[in-house]
């Protein structure tokens, strides 16, 4: 419970603009709970979120150095790691565990992120999930495959019409330069149901990507009232603030959705964007 309390402390200090005292409680909450590597890894979290990424490596580091002995918990501890920015790291870590094969997305991830990008398609291989469809054409994309990229999101969004398949669609769409295709298929998607969020969040991100900031903001608060920890509504409007120069407020919503999700990928691109023009 008193680590919970002094999450929550620190929660309000980002809030209130604080950085400084925030770090500085963070990495005293972080030392005093070494070995304990779930509360390591929110502290991680905190300190992407406050844009330090020296005291982010020092955080994993120590973790590194202590992992869970339970294999299930390591593993997870690792992913977590590289998602937070030491991917090749982690993947090491991995290698020495016979999981890595049977969490195909998890390690596929940390060879994408590592640039192995056939690596990560060949990880991948054989697996059907969602999140290995998604993964499968971000990598083809990295690879400049993108007709590929899109025949396999196609045949995603066709069978799951959730937010992760739908955008998968519409970025290989705009990967390959077929933006058209994606306005023309988020619409269709909210012909269905203009109130639905996913619909709602899907035709925010794909107005950003096309350079409408005014609309994809629109569509990303009506995304929000309906639900107000969407996380792909939230990652969206961030890139809108990252695109006018709102570092300050986009990393507020990189917060939410850290706070909600410790190391989520929408918090870290957030993160990236920001750090690219600070």
């Amino acid at each position: 419970m008193e680590a919970e309390e002094e999450f929550s402390r620190i929660t309000e200090l980002i809030k209130k603009g604080d950085y400084d005292s925030a770090k500085m409680r963070t990495r005293s909450l972080a030392d005093a709970h070494r070995g304990e590597a779930s509360i390591g890894i929110r502290c991680a979290s905190i300190m992407k979120v406050i844009g330090d990424d020296r005291e982010t490596e020092e955080v994993l580091s120590d973790i590194l150095a202590d992992l869970p002995k339970d294999e299930t918990e390591r593993f997870e501890i690792l992913f977590a790691i590289g998602m937070l920015g030491m991917p090749e790291e982690a993947r090491e870590g991995m290698d020495r565990m016979g999981m890595a094969k049977e969490r195909p997305e998890q390690y596929g991830r940390m060879l994408f992120m590592s640039g192995r990008h056939e690596e990560a398609l060949a990880a991948l291989s054989g697996s059907g999930t969602r999140d290995s469809r998604v993964l499968r054409s971000e990598a083809l994309c990295a690879l400049g495959r993108y007709e590929e990229a899109v025949s396999e999101s196609s045949a995603l969004a066709k069978e799951d019409d959730s937010y992760d398949a739908t955008i998968s669609y519409c970025s290989s769409l705009i990967s390959a330069g077929r933006e058209k295709e994606a306005v023309r298929f988020a619409k269709s998607r909210m012909k269905e149901d203009k109130r639905n969020v996913d619909s709602l969040a899907v035709m925010a991100y794909v107005m950003r990507l096309e350079g409408k900031l005014p609309a994809a903001v629109n569509y990303g608060n009506r995304a929000l009232k309906a639900d107000p920890l969407h996380i792909g509504a939230l990652e969206t409007m961030a890139m809108c603030l990252v695109e006018k120069g709102d570092v300050v407020h986009a990393k507020l919503f990189a917060g939410t959705i850290n706070h909600k999700s410790p190391g989520h990928p929408a918090a870290i691109r957030i993160l990236d964007a920001c750090n690219s023009i600070s």
